[in-house]
């Protein structure tokens, strides 16, 4: 026991210094300029790494500018505006960091009670775990949800943190018995992940890391529009070791699922240090918190209706680029709804 524990802190150790290592080349990757067009939007944009960084315009079908801003990590930064179809200037924002923003046009009057409008109902700040607190939903307040199920590779190399890293953080933590495990039944569509796993119970050999290789991750998350704060906001909800057993190499499976707030704690110890990294951003748990990791498998789930589950599923890069700005332009498009 005392020689497995040795191991496992190993591990982590190696991890922590691995993320340093990648980081410390993360100033190399370079942006690609890419243009999107189809019958529901144009847009021009910037990719590294695979996320959204750099300048971002989209247009009208008309060809009207729609919206320009930058984007830094898959996060929107700095200033924003959002016009509408006739060109006139509805929304111009400039944000602090991805949750939070200064409202520049509409303007705000400054007589009476309404400066209270102008008052941020939430202010990112971080716990003695190192955790940003999450916001209090109200339901009534979610304009608009959509379930995600995000899968990234291996064979893909992430620009803030391996896989590995992320990897061993789990398989660590449930050998320890700190976190619990959860596997879905079959034919689950929306992974409910009802079951859950009992090392004391079950065959040790199901997480074995020497019968099986990790070929990837799925996150599966809520991205929603909360109308009290007027921003998006993805919350992780789960997360899936992707493995090939080695008795069946062309079967992909999911090792196990953990419920992402019980890892936050142990993903916050994992600091991030690169100096050109944004203030919002300081360890592994921040990355999962304003998803800032590249995206190679997009499914989507209808969350309103389990009865009857509507899901697409995005692979190919073009495609999964798509789903990325779609989830851009929802915003962009509730902005304008909500200030006509």
């Amino acid at each position: 026991m005392r020689t497995e524990l040795k191991l496992l802190n190993m591990l982590n150790k190696i991890s922590i210094t691995c993320v340093v290592l990648l980081l410390a080349t993360s100033a190399f990757a370079q942006p690609e300029s890419k243009t999107y067009k189809d019958k529901e939007f144009n847009s021009k944009y910037e990719l590294k790494s695979g996320m959204l960084d750099g300048h971002y315009e989209s247009f009208f079908k008309n060809g009207t500018k729609k919206s320009e801003g930058t984007f830094a990590y898959n996060t929107r930064i700095g200033e924003w505006s959002v016009w509408d179809s006739t060109g006139k200037l509805r929304v111009k924002c400039i944000y602090s960091n991805p949750l939070e923003y200064k409202q520049i046009v509409p303007t705000v009057s400054s007589d009476g009670p309404i400066p209270l409008l102008d008052k941020p109902v939430y202010t990112l700040q971080r716990d003695n775990l190192g955790e940003w607190k999450y916001y209090f939903l109200q339901e009534r307040m979610c304009t608009y949800q959509q379930r995600n199920f995000k899968c990234f590779y291996t064979g893909t190399p992430q620009l803030l943190f391996d896989c590995k890293t992320l990897f061993n953080i789990l398989y660590s933590n449930a050998r320890k018995k700190n976190i619990s495990l959860y596997l879905s039944k079959k034919g689950d569509e929306d992974d409910t992940y009802s079951m859950r796993l009992n090392l004391a119970t079950s065959d040790s050999s199901l997480i074995d890391s020497t019968k099986f290789s990790l070929v990837g991750f799925r996150i599966k998350s809520d991205f929603i529009f909360d109308n009290s704060r007027f921003v998006s906001d993805e919350r992780p909800l789960f997360v899936t070791p992707l493995v090939v057993y080695k008795t069946s190499p062309k079967d992909t499976t999911d090792l196990f699922s953990v419920y992402f707030p019980d890892i936050r704690k142990y993903l916050a110890q994992v600091k991030l240090t690169p100096q050109d990294m944004p203030s919002y951003l300081q360890n592994l748990d921040d990355v999962f918190i304003f998803g800032c990791f590249r995206v190679d498998r997009w499914r989507v789930s209808n969350v309103y209706d389990r009865g009857t589950i509507v899901t697409y599923v995005s692979t190919a890069t073009n495609a999964v680029n798509k789903d990325l700005l779609k989830e851009v332009e929802s915003e962009n498009d509730l902005w304008l709804h909500f200030n006509k």
